[in-house]
Parts: C-alpha cells; structure tokens; sequence
C-alpha cells in the first residue's frame, strides 16, 4: 500500500514540476492529499491514508542520507512575559532536559493555575496546600482523570522549582 501512494506523490510531483524531496513535509503531504482527493472524487480523509506512506518516505531520504526536509517546522514559542515564568521554563529545559512541548504543556498549565490563584487573591508566594486541591478538584470537574494528573505533575514540577531556587521554603 505504501509504495502505491509513494508512485502516485510522485506522479504528482512530475505533474506539477514540484520537487519531491522538498514535498515530504506534513504540510506537502496535506497538499499532495487535497490534490488527489480533488482528482478522484475521494474524502480527504480517505487520501490522508497516505501521509503515513509520505512520512515513511522522509524518513527513509533520511536513513540514505538525501538529507530531507523536517516533517513538521517547529514554530517559535513565544518566551513568557512573567520573569518567574520564564525562569521556570529555563529550569525545566536546563535541569529536567524537557523539550519545548513539553515547557509549553506545563507553562500553560501553571498559567491555569496561577490564574486560579488570582481569582482568590493568592499569589505563588502565598499559595497553600487548600488551594492546589481547589484547583485540581475543579479541573477534575471539567477535564478527564489523565489531563487532571497531568496539571497536577506540572504544578509538582513548579513547586520543586519553587523550592529548588530558593523561592519557597515548603
């Protein structure tokens, strides 16, 4: 199945004068999608079965050395405005070795948080044990048991920081 989907990007490449290396990206693939599901009558879903057999392509220039282009363009992330924010995206980079995903996944989640706490006329200095449990007992309330223990490892995450950096004695 593969190597049907890989002729026919590459039919379409020679057809629109594109080069094919240059097209396995996400994004080319996406085009590549919307060209053939115009071309057929097919669902684009039914042609986005195919970024897989694109994606193992890219991955296989890799292996050969034809040095392709990145499947997916990382976008910048914007650097927090709070410099206590920022500081713990440093920490999280330099001391847990976590990559820019997951810095963003737990600097919103502390957005939440430290929004929470605001609402409440708290601060991070003056936050308790009660009002992380307030937080995670309403996020428990609005999102499922996975993505609530996940908010829950992210504010972990900020208080060890906390700690660690001489922040906060507890």
């Amino acid at each position: 199945m593969y190597l049907r989907w890989i002729r026919l990007f590459r039919g379409y490449c020679e057809q629109c004068g594109l080069n094919e290396r240059a097209q396995l990206t996400r994004d080319g693939a996406r085009r590549f999608f919307g060209w053939y599901a115009r071309r057929h009558s097919v669902s684009p879903d039914t042609a986005s079965i195919a970024g897989t057999a694109l994606y193992a392509l890219n991955r296989v220039y890799y292996v050969l050395g034809r040095d392709p282009p990145p499947w997916h363009v990382q976008l910048i992330a914007v650097r927090p405005a709070i410099a206590l924010l920022r500081a713990y995206a440093d920490y999280l980079v330099a001391h847990r070795g976590s990559p820019a995903v997951t810095v963003h996944k737990r600097l919103t989640h502390i957005g939440y948080f430290l929004r929470h706490l605001r609402v409440y006329d708290r601060t991070w200095r003056s936050m308790t044990l009660a009002d992380v449990d307030a937080f995670l007992v309403d996020c428990s309330r609005r999102y499922a048991h996975t993505t609530t223990a996940d908010i829950a490892g992210s504010i972990r995450s900020f208080s060890r920081f906390l700690f660690a950096t001489g922040r906060s004695s507890r």
